[in-house]
Parts: structure tokens; sequence; C-alpha cells
């Protein structure tokens, strides 16, 4: 309405308040900032995941997407929903890793895969773990070639040469 356009208008404004005219130096004021080189994109993935917890602008596999129809068996969103074990090759994004050591002494891993249709726990016993530390430390998207485990607590990704697992940049 014309009464609170005429109310609006009577309002201070924040350069009024600090005692500045409006064509002064204050909104006129350039800002410049330093030419810098633009991160690299798994690189601005990671930050923005690790500032809001979920990826905004892209997926760190989105530069993948022919191969992974081309290559892949499954992604998890199907693995999840699997009700019996089966071989499959994936590619995904490691989320979480966390390495413990077993009774007898061997160090293996529980690692937390995504890819863009979900997340699902690995499993990777010491034989795959020791050779592939390097690569899921990395923190890049790889390949893996695993077994799904179905049991009470739902589908699980297990890594073992038993089940001749594979992990691949």
């Amino acid at each position: 309405s014309s009464l609170q356009k005429t109310k609006d208008d009577k309002q201070p404004s924040f350069s009024d308040l600090l005692g500045f005219e409006e064509d002064s130096t204050f909104s006129q004021r350039k800002v410049t900032y330093p030419k810098e080189e633009p991160w690299p994109r798994l690189y601005e993935l990671k930050l923005e995941k690790d500032t809001i917890g979920f990826f905004v602008s892209g997926h760190p596999l989105d530069d993948f997407t022919e191969e992974l129809e081309r290559y892949t068996t499954t992604n998890i969103a199907s693995c999840l929903s699997s009700s019996s074990s089966k071989d499959v090759f994936i590619g995904a994004e490691i989320v979480s890793l966390r390495e413990i050591i077993t009774k007898r002494g061997d160090r293996m891993a529980f690692v937390t895969l995504e890819d863009k249709t979900g997340q699902i726990d690995t499993v990777a016993f010491s034989d795959i773990y020791l050779e592939n530390e390097i690569l899921l430390k990395a923190g890049e998207p790889i390949w893996v070639k695993g077994q799904i485990e179905v049991g009470e607590g739902g589908a699980k990704l297990i890594l073992s040469k038993k089940n001749h697992a594979k992990i691949l940049p």
C-alpha cells in the first residue's frame, strides 16, 4: 500500500545511520580479489561436503558416468536391496574408514562407500586392506569388486581374497 511505502521511505538507511551521503565512497567502494587458480573439482567437492555435510554442486562420480554405466554390475542402492549374496563390481567414493587390529594382530578396516544412489558398509579384511591401504586412504573415487553379504543388519560388502575382491584406482 502507499501508506507502507511512505513509512519505508522515511526510515533511515544503513548509510544514514553511519553519517554517509548516498553518493559517498561507502556505496561506491570496489572490492578486488587476488587472481587464484580454481581448486581441483574433487577438492572443491570434498570441502563442500566437509562444510555442509552433503554435495550441492555435483558428486565425485559425475566425471565417471559413462564408465560406471559400462563397467559396473550394479549400484549401491541395488546392493542394499539385495536379498541374496552375489558378486558385484561398483564405482564409489570413500566416505569413512575405521582401521582396527584383530585378535591375531592383523590390520583390517570398516569402510563406508558411497555412490550417487546410497551408502554401504564395507568390511576390508587384512589381506585386501594391507594391499590397498594407500588407495583407500587417498580420498579419491575407486572401483571395488567384492561380495554382497546379506544378514540381519542388512547388506554389507565384503572384501577378501577368498571371494577374489579387488580395489582399483
